[in-house]
């Protein structure tokens, strides 16, 4: 069985394989009030059965309540490639043999949380055994304001209008 861990903005589809800069350890950096994410892949070379995913050796202020885990699921498009393009969650799974299934891990940080260093492992419970990534989270002394009361929000770079000339003028 491989693991590793990648951060967030790292595509996996279904035919990732482990590289050699990977391991099952990954630090995460964060503000207060904020969520963060990894992920963490399981491949194997037979079929195998994801049965869960617990958290386990939780520091820093950290508590079960804050952690998270959720499935990647695969969509195929009209050019018969899986995207991961649903986000699902834990259930017991079987997962082919040679299929890098990934999976998120979220971290909610609460506005009073300490800043400073905190670390946790997920364990995941298959068929094939246990297997654990660690994952360390550095909480810097910034508390990110709520959405509500904020002036900035990131959805400001992700909403669309068709209306939208990028420039051009009439």
């Amino acid at each position: 069985m491989e693991l590793f861990c990648k951060n967030s903005e790292v595509t996996i589809l279904p035919n990732a394989r482990m590289d050699r800069t990977d391991c099952a350890v990954l630090t995460l950096h964060t503000a207060k009030n904020a969520t963060v994410r990894g992920q963490a892949v399981l491949r194997h070379v037979v079929p195998f059965t994801l049965e869960s995913v617990s958290f386990t050796e939780l520091t820093g202020g950290l508590c079960p309540e804050m952690l998270s885990a959720a499935m990647q699921g695969y969509l195929i498009y009209n050019d018969s490639v899986p995207y991961p393009d649903q986000v699902l969650p834990i259930t017991k799974t079987d997962i082919p043999a040679n299929r890098a299934q990934a999976f998120w891990i979220s971290v909610r940080i609460p506005a009073v949380m300490p800043a400073g260093r905190a670390s946790f492992s997920a364990v995941f419970h298959t068929s094939a055994g246990d297997y654990t990534a660690r994952f360390f989270l550095h909480i810097y002394d910034v508390t990110l304001p709520e959405p509500k009361d904020g002036a900035f929000a990131h959805e400001y770079f992700y909403s669309y209008d068709p209306t939208h000339t990028f420039g051009e003028t009439y």
